[in-house]
């Protein structure tokens, strides 16, 4: 879903109803026990605010507690979710649960930056997606790997540290690394490939290997 006057006849806009809806139509066709949602959004960010701006069209913006009510009324139980906004940190204690990672752009009070339209990734997306996914097989490594890359760029820049954010649930501890070999193990070729193209955030789960189907969407904002 994405939220850009030039892509209205060609993706389906981002709000309050249409990820609701489609978290639910998501979460019937996932199995509750296995499946994984990973869920991405990036746009501009207040505290505990997603901005979901799409001009004329008048919108609310996307809050913490709906989200976690969102996601809690779909049924999926699996998740990681991905914040990529300033003062993504407030998003942590809301969607937080035994069976979720939680990964932020920031800490909750602090700023992060690269969020301009004619930017194709911020630069903590740059930094997760586009570089450390490439060579490492979990999130968590992964993350760590972006933090570095983004702080290094911020430091370079002059900005002050944005402190990227990682949480992750007791039960999900247990869990990632089977959906992590998944993933990143049986994928790496296809996942290899994907990450060349724009669309990473969307299709880097969907190859996942048959068998342990992943559900995955995307939500961004211009």
């Amino acid at each position: 879903m994405i939220n850009n006057t030039y892509s209205w006849l060609d993706e389906p806009i981002a709000t309050k109803t249409s990820i609701l809806r489609g978290l639910k139509k998501i979460g019937q066709q996932m199995n509750a026990d296995e499946d994984v949602l990973f869920l991405t959004l990036s746009s501009h960010g207040n505290e505990n605010i997603i901005q979901l701006a799409n001009p004329p069209l008048a919108m609310e913006n996307l809050d913490a507690a709906w989200l976690r009510e969102a996601l809690d009324a779909s049924g999926i139980r699996w998740r990681v979710i991905v914040v990529s906004a300033c003062y993504s940190g407030s998003f942590i204690d809301e969607l937080a649960s035994p069976t979720t990672v939680v990964i932020t752009a920031s800490a909750a009070d602090k700023a992060s930056f690269g969020c301009t339209n004619t930017a194709e990734m911020t630069y903590f997306g740059q930094a997760f997606f586009a570089e450390s996914l490439r060579g490492n097989t979990s999130f968590e490594s992964a993350f760590k790997d972006a933090r570095l890359r983004v702080n290094e760029r911020e430091s370079a820049m002059g900005f002050e540290p944005s402190e990227p954010q990682m949480v992750i649930g007791s039960l999900m501890e247990t869990a990632l690394p089977a959906f992590e070999q998944v993933l990143f193990d049986k994928t790496r070729p296809p996942v290899a490939s994907i990450i060349d193209s724009d669309s990473i955030a969307i299709n880097i789960v969907e190859d996942s290997a048959s068998g342990q189907p992943v559900a995955n969407t995307a939500i961004t904002a211009n």
